[in-house]
């Protein structure tokens, strides 16, 4: 894996509402750039609601289609049980 096909993104913000639409924005424009292996920090993120859930999965899907990865990092319990109950845990990678 070369350098320049993967990145880390530290969020700063919960993933809700408007947040969610940006997040998607940040992450598609980083596929439109050839990123392959994205990993999300979520050390200052709180908060993930069902929008914010399915920017997640169609990052995801659409990395898996090209042979990429999307995976978190530093993610709070809260986050950790919700991925559980939605079986979302499945599918993204937690590290």
């Amino acid at each position: 894996m070369s350098e320049i096909n993967s990145t880390v993104l530290k969020l700063s913000n919960d993933i809700y509402g408007n947040e969610s639409f940006a997040l998607k924005d940040q992450l598609n424009q980083l596929l439109d750039d050839g990123v392959l292996q994205i990993t999300l920090d979520l050390s200052n993120v709180e908060i993930i609601d069902s929008v914010g859930l399915g920017v997640l999965l169609k990052t995801h899907q659409k990395l898996s289609k090209v042979s990429g990865s999307l995976s978190l990092q530093k993610v709070n319990q809260s986050i950790t049980d919700l991925l559980e109950m939605t079986h979302l845990d499945h599918y993204l990678r937690v590290d």
